[in-house]
């Protein structure tokens, strides 16, 4: 089973395991990750059985795996977790493509880790890991200070300039 090309390499599964092929059909990163994603910004997303971390296109580990939850690296940033996203209060945060923390983990996890979006991400300030009433979504910037405050129900992330949200009904 394999996946779509992405940098010159297409995650694909040999047994139980996952590796990367080049554009001639052979390995060039051989497979031994649980899970494999594809290649951004020169990085790519991998599972062992100590949790999620990034490769190189070298196959070298340069973020040891360590989350218990990832994004793609985009925008020089990952949103990741050390929390089970169904379990407790999880909080996400996001790092830089040296593994260094450039947001700590202190924003509630959504089911998947939201990404940065032409220098914004959206963030929620809510708690637990299910969608509450009060939850609040707002954006912060690439230093993880609040760009726009949490004051939406929901919000996606920015494209050409423009984010979808949804405004908090007041009605009484």
């Amino acid at each position: 089973i394999g996946g779509l090309f992405h940098e010159g390499f297409a995650s694909c599964q040999r047994g139980q395991w996952r590796g990367y092929i080049d554009r001639t059909g052979m390995f060039s990163i051989d497979p031994k990750f649980k899970f494999t994603g594809d290649f951004c910004e020169g990085l790519a997303l991998i599972k062992t059985e100590d949790g999620y971390g990034y490769i190189n296109k070298s196959g070298l580990i340069v973020v040891k795996p360590q989350f218990e939850s990832a994004s793609d690296f985009n925008e020089g940033f990952a949103a990741i977790s050390y929390d089970n996203p169904f379990r407790g209060n999880p909080k996400c945060g996001y790092i830089d493509r040296a593994g260094r923390f450039v947001v700590p983990p202190k924003y509630k996890l959504e089911p998947l880790p939201r990404r940065f979006s032409e220098g914004l991400a959206c963030v929620n300030i809510g708690y637990g890991c299910k969608h509450q009433p009060n939850d609040r979504y707002g954006f912060i910037d690439k230093t993880g200070r609040i760009a726009i405050e949490p004051q939406f129900e929901w919000a996606g992330d920015f494209n050409e300039g423009l984010a979808l949200v949804n405004l908090v009904n007041k009605k009484k």
